[in-house]
């Protein structure tokens, strides 16, 4: 008669434990510090001393995203979000620290990036339509710059036809591929410019979406449309949004930090089974300084959104 042996409930629970695979990370933040700093050539002089951490436009910036996660940024203007983006990007170097993003440089991870700046340079005198001008997104950097690749790239591509056709459907640009760019609104050439920096993700391998300030000129129902779409990519694809707008969705997002040079984690709360959810409350119900978020209050403002802050401060 055979003889079954029986686990014990701690040697299940030891083999699961055992069996976990770690979440995969795709950014790395460690103890970052930048500041944009002026060399005197001549006489190898650094202004903005290193001494002085009122310099630095990041100061010891510390953070893990896992893979597939959605992440929303806030902070005021000159806080260093857009900087931040433009470290992820490899465009700037910090003064220290160390930056990964799935787990290397990031100069050595640029075709894992899609990136949408706050405001483009694209020509809308350029004679290009929709379609034409997001396939941009898919051309690697040196057949783009590249005349030799040039004429080849713009052969016919169906695989990645089909796939800008699929992202500007999805953003609410499917009946627009033939029109040219400069008969586009504003918002509509911004949801364009997200369809282009999708381009060079590829389901075998990870990817991470930066985008600044994506809905700033986006109407309402255009933002709605966005968000939805961005919620569809969660778990899939890494997304960092830059926004001051963060109402309309903040629902959809896993992680919340706030940048005003340092880095702060918002925790997200439920309230219930059935609220999903919300940053925003927590962000207004900790200790955070409003000015954190907002920025400095400027006197000679006569904005009454400021008035409310101070008066909020006061009542603190």
């Amino acid at each position: 008669m055979t003889k079954h042996t029986i686990k014990k409930p701690k040697e299940d629970l030891q083999q699961n434990i055992d069996n976990i695979v770690p979440p995969k990370i795709a950014v790395e933040l460690e103890n970052v510090f930048f500041s944009y700093q002026k060399k005197d050539t001549s006489q190898g002089t650094i202004f903005n001393s290193f001494e002085n951490q009122n310099n630095y436009v990041l100061n010891n910036i510390n953070y893990s995203l896992e893979q597939g996660s959605l992440l929303a940024v806030l902070g005021p203007n000159g806080g260093g979000k857009t900087t931040l983006l433009r470290l992820l990007l490899g465009f700037l170097e910090p003064d220290s620290g160390k930056i990964k993003i799935f787990g290397k440089d990031p100069s050595a991870s640029d075709s894992l990036i899609g990136y949408v700046p706050q405001s483009s340079t694209l020509r809308l005198d350029f004679p290009v339509n929709v379609e034409n001008m997001v396939l941009m997104g898919a051309a690697k950097r040196e057949e783009f710059f590249s005349l030799k690749h040039f004429g080849q790239y713009w052969s016919v591509n169906k695989k990645n036809k089909e796939k800008a056709g699929y992202f500007l459907n999805q953003l609410g640009l499917g009946s627009h591929l033939k029109r040219k760019i400069s008969e586009l609104s504003g918002g509509e050439l911004q949801r364009a410019l997200i369809a282009r920096a999708l381009m060079g993700w590829n389901d075998d391998k990870p990817f991470l979406l930066l985008l600044d300030e994506p809905t700033a000129s986006i109407d309402p129902a255009g933002k709605f449309c966005f968000y939805e779409f961005l919620h569809t990519l969660k778990n899939k694809i890494t997304s960092i949004v830059v926004s001051h707008d963060l109402t309309t969705a903040s629902n959809i997002f896993d992680h919340l930090v706030i940048i005003n040079k340092t880095l702060i984690e918002a925790k997200a709360v439920t309230q219930s089974p059935e609220q999903p959810q919300s940053y925003i409350p927590v962000a207004f119900s900790t200790n955070i300084n409003l000015e954190t978020i907002f920025g400095k209050h400027e006197h000679d403002c006569p904005c009454p959104v400021a008035s409310f802050i101070k008066a909020t401060k006061e009542e603190k």
